[in-house]
């Protein structure tokens, strides 16, 4: 049985005892002592944590099992494409161009496998907190932004923040990538950073000026493999800001978006001022 069918029967299986019931202390004994109820909600409370996390292992599991499963058929299909290709003599041009277009669709269903593990992969990872200059953090996120060439980059004076690098640098390379893609059909591609400190918290944002998109599709923001009503020329899995709401919200901080059809976006997003 393959592991993906496995790991679904396990899920459907213990799924019912996934979370235990809480017990609300109106519900408790009348006979008990004032402190009893107190005791027994923590109590309920440890318990449903020490299941949750382990659900929540199990999921991660889970979520490997089928990019293991997903990705063999893929490289199977990519090696019987390519030996097929690279005969291109003895196929016609429509077929030659079918089989780019089935490479070209097996490395972007490997891209989305591969960034699903990585969404998955977050909600293990301890954060490891350190004080992070945030505007020598962008630059370095810019170098590596492809097609950033084209583009100019304007970066305010930051405030810094206390956060986990590797996972805010994610953070700002998606957003600057972003900017950098749906900003490429303007004549002259701007990206500009901007930060500053609002009560209790420090904001920080993106904006491009490129075509932007109708703000009603702001909700998908943390929906995995859902894009924000990206026009189809710009290639896209819907997942890097998926990553991005889930950092941010691990450093208990917010996300949120204005865009308007025509006029570019502004994606923000901000940080406790407490954990600075």
């Amino acid at each position: 049985m393959p592991r993906t069918a496995a790991w679904a029967r396990h899920w459907r299986e213990n799924e019912a005892v996934a979370v235990p019931a809480f017990t609300p202390p109106e519900k408790a004994s009348a006979a008990s002592a004032p402190g009893d109820s107190e005791r027994l909600d923590r109590e309920d409370l440890a318990r449903t944590s020490e299941r949750l996390a382990g659900a929540m292992r199990e999921l991660e599991r889970f979520a490997f099992a089928i990019a293991h499963d997903f990705r063999a058929p893929l490289r199977a299909i990519d090696e019987i494409a390519r030996g097929i290709e690279q005969e291109a003599g003895r196929v016609d041009a429509e077929t030659a161009a079918k089989l780019r277009s089935v490479l070209a669709q097996g490395a972007a269903m490997e891209a989305m496998i591969a960034k699903l593990l990585a969404y998955c992969r977050l909600s293990s990872q301890p954060l490891e907190l350190e004080m992070i200059d945030m505007e020598g953090l962008v630059r370095e996120a810019w170098t590596r932004v492809r097609n950033r060439e084209r583009a100019e980059l304007s970066v305010e004076t930051l405030p810094p923040a206390r956060g986990d690098r590797r996972m805010l640098t994610l953070v700002w390379s998606s957003l600057l990538a972003n900017a950098v893609k749906y900003g490429s059909k303007a004549d002259a591609p701007r990206v500009e950073v901007t930060g500053g400190e609002s009560p209790g918290n420090v904001v920080y944002g993106v904006r491009d000026n490129g075509g932007g998109f109708d703000v009603g599709y702001s909700g998908k923001l943390s929906h995995v493999f859902e894009r924000l009503g990206a026009a189809p020329e710009f290639p896209g899995t819907g997942v890097a800001l998926a990553i991005v709401q889930g950092i941010v919200t691990r450093h208990g901080g917010n996300v949120w978006v204005d865009a308007h059809a025509g006029r570019g976006a502004f994606f923000q997003f901000s940080l406790p001022i407490h954990a600075v």
